[in-house]
């Protein structure tokens, strides 16, 4: 396991230089980039579609733990009671000429065990959100709870070892997010109406493991918005993001399911003794496109400072990489980290250098190009010209 010792916190990364073969998709672990800050852990593969139970386990202890994500930094936040237990899910969507799409699970050891978080005032963000069921306005509200990667097994057992198919290398499986969940609604116009909306599908069936055959489902409008999140332990500990760009929008669902009573679940505070009640929510992958986050560029002898962070909102753009260049030549990079600022140390001679965007951040820019020129030490002088991009549709 890829490791990072930085005095007086310790840094867990994802495995770095690793393949994984997991539900048949091969996955690329490696660290990003960044000059300052959390280091970002990349993967190429899609998330799963997760069917959420309410549930409880009253023997985990509360914990207290510092969030960090595009809507807020430095939070710190309680960890209570579990509000929900996600398998991931098999969805099916048939049209009105009986043709029938479906979306696969990515990989069945990827589980969330979802534990409330004491009551937090933040501000509301206004978001353009795109998934399966297509586009919508969404207003957040509060955070509810903090959803965290976990194995399970079936049953009150002691111990989750085994109880999954493919070796715990891990105390969590890789390649999944913890998810910060906010409540989430349509965004309302003067007029009272929705503002954009999803076009939710009529005839929908959904399975994951505590089905024996794919049952039917009706789906409510969206209720929460689940941000992918750094979690920072009370010891220190940092858990990095793996899908920055990849939020799930959760539904109220409505289906015949009977699940089973007890389970056991592993997360990175141990292993927990479940109960599960019922069917509640289906959370469907999606991309959050941010308006009008604008780059910023400052100096301090030699080094840049990319900031690229939304001025009215403070929402910051992870994962923007940065480069400078002189003459043609590329002699800096950078990307943006959980505050989404980054640095580019340029070499000691002077010159000319242009600061561009060379890779997608998990949001957009703002529309148009920006371009600023100033003074920095060692003599460079700094153009800088950012492009408008906009987050991929996640299937």
């Amino acid at each position: 396991m890829g490791s990072i010792l930085r005095s007086p916190r310790r840094k867990v990364l994802l495995p770095t230089a690793a393949l994984m073969l997991v539900a048949g998709a091969l996955l690329s672990f490696g660290v990003g980039a960044g000059a300052k800050g959390l280091k970002t852990v990349t993967a190429t593969a899609p998330v799963s579609h997760f069917t959420c139970y309410t549930a409880s386990s009253p023997n985990l202890p509360n914990e207290t733990v510092v969030l960090t994500n595009q809507f807020d930094t430095n939070l710190s936040a309680t960890l209570g009671d579990v509000s929900w237990h996600c398998n991931p899910v098999e969805k099916t969507v048939t049209n009105a000429a009986g043709t029938k799409a479906v979306t696969p699970i990515v990989n069945p050891d990827d589980h969330l065990l979802c534990r409330y978080v004491a009551t937090l005032t933040q501000p509301s963000f206004t978001v353009l959100v795109n998934n399966q069921f297509g586009d919508a306005e969404l207003t957040t509200g509060q955070p509810q709870w903090l959803c965290l990667p976990s194995w399970k097994s079936e049953g009150a057992a002691t111990s989750c070892s085994g109880c999954v198919s493919i070796p715990q290398t891990q105390v969590q499986p890789p390649g999944l997010d913890h998810y910060l969940c906010y409540q989430a609604s349509y965004t309302q116009s003067s007029s009272g109406s929705n503002v954009l909306a999803f076009s939710l599908p009529s005839s929908l069936k959904l399975q994951d493991e505590f089905m024996s055959k794919a049952v039917k489902a009706t789906l409510g409008p969206p209720n929460y918005l689940c941000l992918p999140t750094v979690k920072t332990t009370a010891a220190g500990t940092e858990v990095g993001l793996v899908n920055p760009g990849v939020h799930l929008v959760c539904f109220p669902l409505t289906a015949s399911v009977t699940p089973p009573t007890s389970i056991t679940d592993q997360i990175q505070f141990g292993v927990a003794a479940v109960t599960i009640n019922n069917l509640s929510e289906l959370c469907v992958p999606s991309t959050k496109q941010i308006i009008g986050a604008t780059p910023v560029v400052t100096s301090t002898t030699g080094t840049v400072t990319v900031s690229a962070v939304n001025a009215s909102t403070g929402i910051a753009l992870i994962d923007a990489t940065f480069s400078a260049s002189e003459n043609g030549a590329v002699v800096g990079t950078c990307t943006t980290d959980e505050t989404g600022t980054c640095m580019i140390s340029l070499p000691p001679a002077g010159g000319a250098a242009t600061i561009a965007v060379t890779g997608a951040p998990a949001g957009s820019m703002a529309t148009g190009t920006w371009q600023s020129v100033q003074p920095v030490g060692g003599g460079y002088t700094i153009t800088s010209f950012f492009d408008v991009f906009t987050e991929t549709t996640v299937p």
